[in-house]
């Protein structure tokens, strides 16, 4: 999709970035990445545990209610009520 990327092409960006950010400036570009990752796992972690589904807190949500059914009716109820 994108093409190979070789090691000269890999070199590139790496010039291209520390021109562009400078020395001191890419270990806390890298820093900040990595706690956005983290906290971006810890997050969808948490929300596909059931206990959090929609609450905060750890509490377990409520269960909501079954729809009730109306009796079924049968051909000859309908005749009849008409």
């Amino acid at each position: 999709m994108f093409g190979e990327i070789g090691f000269d092409k890999l070199v590139m960006l790496l010039v291209m970035f520390l021109l562009l950010f400078g020395a001191k400036r890419i270990p806390e570009i890298g820093r900040s990445l990595g706690k956005g990752i983290r906290e971006f796992k810890g997050v969808s972690r948490d929300s596909m545990s059931p206990r959090t589904w929609g609450v905060r807190g750890g509490a377990t949500p409520a269960v909501p209610p079954r729809p009730t059914r109306s009796p079924r009716r049968s051909a000859m109820d309908n005749h009849c009520a008409a």
